[in-house]
C-alpha cells in the first residue's frame, strides 16, 4: 500500500496511521546574519478535501519529501485514508 511503503519515507512516519497526527516543528532561520524562530504546523491530513490534499502533496515543501506519484496514487492514498477513519469511526460506535 502506498500510504505505508511509497517510494521513499512511509507517509504513516509522520502523518500517523490514519492521517489524524498533528505535529509541530521549531526551528532558528538564518537569513542576513539574524536568527529568528520559526514554527511550522501539520495539520491532520484526514480532514482534507481531496483539492487541499492533492496540493498539498504536489506543492514543494521544505518539510516533506517530495514524491512523484501519479493521479491514480494520489487518488488512492486520499481514499485509504478516508476509509481507514470510516472505518475507525463504525468501530467506536459499536
Amino acid at each position: 500500500m502506498l500510504y505505508h511503503e511509497p517510494r521513499g519515507i512511509a507517509c504513516n512516519v509522520c502523518h500517523g496511521e490514519r492521517g489524524e497526527k498533528e505535529w509541530r516543528l521549531e526551528f532558528y532561520s538564518h537569513y542576513r546574519h539574524t536568527k529568528r524562530r520559526r514554527e511550522f504546523i501539520a495539520n491532520p491530513i484526514n480532514q482534507l478535501d481531496y483539492k487541499q490534499f492533492r496540493r498539498g502533496i504536489l506543492k514543494r515543501n521544505r518539510f516533506m519529501p517530495i514524491y512523484r506519484f501519479t493521479e491514480k496514487e494520489i487518488e488512492a492514498i486520499y481514499f485509504y485514508i478516508q476509509e481507514a477513519n470510516k472505518k475507525r469511526e463504525e468501530n467506536s460506535s459499536q
